[in-house]
């Protein structure tokens, strides 16, 4: 489908190019390539640079938008996002990520004609509460009490985003369940999309090397323990294990490293391009979260031909189904597989290259927006 010279602003709250997640990195990937197509693509966030605060650049033939890095709730940056769609006049507006940035696009959708786009980016953005539930497992009682009006406000927000927005996009069947039964919202799933490796480092390096990588903020909801737990019950082995990502509670990340075991190697935060080195030359690739909505980190390590292992976030058994990876319940199971891994090089190719080809075809920059773009257009 061909959607050149039509309008798209995404609204986000931050650039890959200064910092963010993985849906900064998927809204940078679409972005650019709908810029490649012939596509005007805007994208409005906030900067952590205080001189460009209020300028306009391109990156990557998207032209970037910076407003001054406010609290997320603040009402002058919902003026601000609002009047700068009023200059962009888009044809589409695309919000993966809630925020109360949510409340400057709902207000224009209702002012202008163009089409609101939300994309739901982890299991429990499909949730009403969910603001108020995170913030009630994050907090003591006293703190929870102080934010649970802002928590609320947040989630009102995002209710009335996707009960208004034209389209609906989810990642896994978790989703597109619980969009269903919380908001009678019909939902088109959103494929994540990666460029091509350059280079793949050969299973004998890969082998010899034995790196096992996490890569994930050490967010208590990522369970960044269990990788600990692992490496300490594999000590034995010749296996180097990698954690990369940070932590802003360093009380939390203090307590959590304060028996860190001899072959555990911690990087803290590392920007986008520096931790995709470590999926080069890693081994495998370990998630530990309590569920994912379609990791950019299982993606990259596929596109690598890195296997995966997970700790129950395997969206849509896909790793399972397609033989490029395990879905374990606990430790000692996750080090028997490891361990097959190690043993077996056989074994390790199959799954490395079932990895590689399942990536390959239904993961790449071009399959992601083909599937955009034909959603929208249906």
């Amino acid at each position: 489908m061909n959607k050149s010279g039509s309008i798209f602003c995404f609204v986000q709250l931050y650039h890959i190019s200064e910092q963010g997640g993985g849906a900064e990195v998927q809204s940078n990937y679409l972005a650019a390539e709908l810029a490649r197509r012939g596509c005007v693509v805007h994208y409005i966030c906030k900067t952590i640079n205080p001189d460009k605060i209020g300028t306009v650049s391109k990156i990557n033939g998207t032209i970037i938008h910076w407003i001054e890095n406010r609290p997320t709730h603040s009402k002058s940056s919902i003026k601000e996002i609002y009047k700068i769609l009023q200059i962009v006049n888009p044809e589409y507006i695309i919000e993966r990520m809630s925020s109360a940035f949510g409340l400057a696009i709902i207000k224009y959708r209702q002012k202008y004609n163009c089409k609101y786009i939300w994309i739901c980016t982890d299991n429990h953005s499909a949730l009403k509460y969910k603001n108020v539930i995170q913030t009630y497992q994050k907090l003591n009682l006293i703190k929870f009490s102080y934010a649970l009006r802002k928590s609320i406000y947040t989630d009102l927000i995002r209710q009335k985003a996707i009960r208004i927005c034209d389209y609906v996009f989810i990642q896994n069947k978790v989703q597109k369940s619980l969009i269903q039964k919380n908001f009678n919202k019909k939902a088109f799933n959103m494929i994540s999309g990666h460029p091509l490796s350059k280079s793949i480092t050969s299973i004998s390096e890969r082998l010899q090397d034995k790196v096992v990588l996490w890569c994930a903020n050490l967010g208590k909801h990522k369970r960044p323990e269990l990788f600990v737990a692992l490496a300490s019950q594999m000590q034995h082995t010749n296996l180097k294990f990698v954690m990369v990502g940070g932590h802003s509670d360093k009380s939390y990340v203090k307590k959590l490293f304060a028996n860190k075991p001899h072959n555990l190697i911690v990087t803290g935060q590392l920007s986008f391009s520096k931790a995709l080195d470590y999926f080069n030359s890693a081994f495998l690739l370990v998630n530990t979260s309590i569920s994912e909505g379609f990791s950019n980190t299982y993606i990259q390590a596929w596109l690598r031909g890195v296997p995966t292992l997970v700790f129950g976030a395997d969206p849509n058994d896909v790793m399972v189904q397609n033989e490029i990876g395990y879905n374990v319940h606990n430790i000692k199971e996750a080090e028997n597989n490891i361990l097959s891994l190690l043993n077996n090089e056989i074994l390790y190719k199959m799954i490395a290259s079932n990895a590689y080809n399942y990536a390959k075809h239904n993961h790449s920059i071009k399959t992601m927006t083909d599937n955009f773009l034909k959603s929208i257009n249906n």
